[in-house]
């Protein structure tokens, strides 16, 4: 169904009801994923100048050396949650990305950032299990180091350029098509959120907000 621009902001289609509630759920595990970075940046802050400032002596270097793992260890895991968390709320915004897709082809893009979000993460990890074999009987430092170079940045492009489309065009166009300019606030929050990261929570919780309001509105009138 074609939408005209300054319509009703509801959704009219069982399609815009899909995309709305994924977006949603996209918005929920997306914040919890930003929110866990967040905790891990400060909490690395607040640990460096412990693990830089702490000489051991002798005696103590055990406790010193199990206690700094023990940071290394939380840390690790806490960043493990946060990736896993923002991986899965990509796969449901391409889930509402596709539903939209299909009503509208201004959605094409954030559709296809998403899907260049996840080959970038697979060009890493995949390069990184092939590359890590290959160190083990490699005879050239040089050569290795501008493979693992090579992969990690045109996997760290992709993902890079497919976050763009999908979290700064996507809500921009979410926008215009449900005509509600807080998602559109919501897409320029997530621009200066690739300067400023913790504002790209703002953002996400302007996306879920927009959603649910949508949703609800729509409610009411069916």
């Amino acid at each position: 169904m074609d939408r005209v621009v300054g319509q009703d902001p509801i959704a009219k289609t069982s399609s815009e009801l899909e995309a709305l509630r994924n977006i949603r759920t996209f918005s929920i595990l997306s914040f919890f994923g930003f929110a866990t970075d967040a905790v891990v940046a400060i909490l690395a802050l607040l640990s460096l100048p412990k693990l830089l400032t702490s000489f051991p002596t002798p005696s103590s270097a055990h406790t010193a050396s199990f206690v700094s793992l023990g940071i290394a260890f939380s840390l690790g895991g806490l960043g493990i949650a946060a990736a896993l968390l923002m991986i899965l709320s990509f796969v449901f915004l391409r889930r509402g990305y596709r539903a939209l897709k299909g009503v509208s082809k201004e959605f094409s893009s954030p559709y296809t950032g998403v899907n260049m979000f996840f080959i970038g993460l697979l060009v890493i990890i995949l390069g990184s299990i092939i590359i890590i074999p290959l160190a083990l009987f490699s005879t050239s430092a040089i050569a290795l180091s501008i493979g693992i170079i090579a992969v990690l940045v045109i996997g760290s492009i992709l993902a890079f350029i497919g976050e763009i489309l999908a979290l700064i065009v996507g809500p921009f166009r979410l926008g215009t098509y449900f005509n509600k300019s807080t998602f559109r606030t919501a897409g320029i929050m997530m621009i200066i959120g690739l300067f400023v990261p913790f504002i790209s929570i703002a953002g996400v919780v302007l996306i879920y907000s927009t959603a649910n309001s949508v949703l609800r509105i729509t409610s009411q009138v069916i």
